[in-house]
């Protein structure tokens, strides 16, 4: 290589150079193509664990580890992940990415896992050096004779807590996923117009009160209420958005409850005969 300006190497680009390695390209391949000599390249290669460390917490910092929209590949990827870590099986990019297909390929999923999205499923789970941050990287302690006799079925033949197998994790995985469904089904979130369309309800009923006198200022809490979901509409704030949803919703619902409680003469049928009534 010539003599020349010492090329640069960012932490990204380390990282790839791990990844590449990992799956059998040789050194001076990777040295002609990132423009560096062999001895770089094996000094990133001894140095892997500290990159990939660092470059993993760049990736937290940078928020650029975001949620995947293949959830259930990541989920069933992660629990196979922790298996084989749990078992000090071998596991890197490589492995990693042929896992996460053959698990869209169960899933009936179009995905194709990259290096890349590897990179992104270590920095979301916190895995460095093939272990999740925080957990020891040493063997699980034997165990004595009487836990393993525990872990024996009666026939002495059959382990009772057997590996989960793939398939184990695939099917755990699309149950977790359909009960999540079911419940969002059940379970909407409201929107901001209809935290706004509680409002006007709210409003309406506090109004009628006003107007046969009835005892209840409420017209602060009414007022904050819509500040607050229209603060947070136009700040995209969409957490807010539905806390005070929820809030004016529920207002909405248990005064005008108490209300046609109290005066079931005037419910909204009745009422929209009358004008003056201020309809619910």
């Amino acid at each position: 290589m010539s003599q020349g300006k010492r090329k640069q190497i960012t932490i990204e680009e380390k990282s790839r150079i791990i990844s590449k390695l990992e799956s059998g390209i040789p050194n001076k391949n990777l040295a002609v193509e990132y423009g560096v000599s062999h001895s770089t390249i094996s000094t990133i290669w001894k140095e892997r664990e500290k990159i990939q460390t660092l470059f993993e917490n760049n990736l937290l910092k940078m928020k650029r580890a975001r949620t995947t929209k293949h959830t259930k590949i990541d989920e069933a990827l992660l629990k196979w992940f922790k298996y084989q870590s749990t078992n000090n099986l071998p596991i890197n990019g490589p492995i990693l990415q042929q896992k996460a297909n053959d698990f869209a390929q169960r899933f009936g999923e179009d995905f194709v896992c990259s290096s890349s999205w590897i990179q992104r499923f270590r920095a979301r789970h916190g895995i460095v050096g093939g272990k999740i941050s925080g957990e020891t990287a040493s063997a699980r302690p034997a165990l004595s004779t009487t836990e393993t006799e525990e872990l024996i079925d009666v026939d002495n033949s059959i382990a009772i807590f057997a590996p989960a197998t793939e398939e184990d994790i695939v099917q755990e995985v699309q149950e977790d996923s359909d009960e999540q469904a079911e419940t969002e089904e059940q379970f909407t979130v409201p929107t901001l117009y209809d935290g706004l369309n509680a409002v006007n309800v709210l409003r309406k009923i506090f109004l009628f009160k006003k107007h046969f006198h009835m005892q209840g200022n409420y017209d602060n809490t009414l007022i904050k209420i819509q500040r607050e979901l229209q603060t947070a509409f136009y700040e995209l704030n969409i957490f807010c958005i539905e806390q005070h949803a929820r809030q004016a919703e529920a207002l909405a619902s248990h005064f005008k409850s108490m209300f046609l409680a109290d005066h079931p003469q005037l419910n909204p049928a009745i009422a929209t005969r009358n004008p003056k009534a201020y309809l619910l």
